[in-house]
């Protein structure tokens, strides 16, 4: 496997030669499938699909995958309207895609369907599931999906929030669509494929350790140590009111939970006035 990837603008300049440069390069010529996963920083529907036409026309072995995100930063400059284009050539055919429908069935629902359909993939060697809903029980779906791939790593992320527009919401896509709501699994596979998968973990747990006593759903804590969730923000950080919960403010101080060995970072999204905070997945 060849791996490329490419920091663009959105569909100027150098997106136009990253394409021209993929397009006429060996890796493409050679490749027996392409995987084009795409990092958008916009969340323009109809831009997003002229975008796929595009690179459709451009580059028709590639199959694309994508997700919105936010604020690229590179050497310390944080970067707008970007594209981080990521290309792998495969030497032999090595993924499925699948899509799956999060409307109208619960996380586990989804997740139990998922599970049912990765044991039919030969030689499955990975599953990367990117996913529209930031607010959902990602426990409960990763947790059913992965039941039975034993050493099989699943991993990926959900789509990031236009912190800027009055209704928030975040998109995958691919080749045939922009969707909300939905779930996109890339299953990788091949006797000759080989998967190493590391865990990046930026902070280390500092101070006592602290109980969720009160929850309102999956998201909303009320209590923590048997005082509003807020409470604790306030204390060490100062922040007393709900507007000063934002993730701007304390995305460097999240809490952190213990899930089965594997220490995990959890950044509020906002607080209420009831003294409670809000956690995506």
């Amino acid at each position: 496997m060849i791996q490329k990837t490419y920091h663009t603008d959105f569909m100027g300049n150098a997106f136009e030669t990253a394409l021209k440069e993929v397009m006429e390069s060996d890796a493409y010529q050679k490749a027996a499938q392409v995987l084009l996963l795409v990092f958008e920083q916009n969340w323009d529907v109809d831009k997003i699909q002229e975008k796929m036409a595009h690179i459709q026309e451009m580059l028709p072995k590639a199959e694309v995958v994508g997700i919105t995100h936010y604020e690229e930063e590179i050497w310390g400059l944080k970067l707008k309207n970007r594209s981080v284009l990521n290309f792998l050539f495969f030497e032999n055919p090595a993924f499925t895609m699948q899509r799956y429908d999060l409307h109208k069935n619960s996380e586990r629902e989804v997740g139990e369907k998922m599970c049912q359909n990765f044991q039919k993939v030969q030689s499955l060697k990975g599953v990367m599931l990117l996913i529209s809903e930031y607010m959902m029980n990602m426990d409960d779906l990763i947790s059913e999906a992965g039941k039975e791939l034993r050493d099989i790593p699943v991993f990926g992320g959900t789509a990031l929030l236009n912190q800027e527009a009055d209704k928030p919401i975040g998109y995958i896509f691919d080749k045939e669509g922009c969707y909300t709501q939905k779930a996109i699994a890339v299953l990788f596979h091949g006797e000759n494929l080989h998967m190493k998968v590391s865990y990046n973990y930026g902070w280390t747990p500092v101070g006592k350790k602290m109980k969720i006593t009160k929850m309102d759903g999956d998201f909303r804590v009320l209590e923590i140590d048997k005082k509003p969730a807020m409470e604790i923000y306030n204390k060490y950080l100062g922040l007393q009111t709900a507007d000063t919960i934002q993730v701007p403010n304390i995305c460097e101080f999240p809490l952190v939970i213990n899930r089965g060995g594997l220490i995990v970072a959890r950044v509020p999204m906002y607080g209420d006035e009831e003294g409670a905070i809000c956690f995506g997945a």
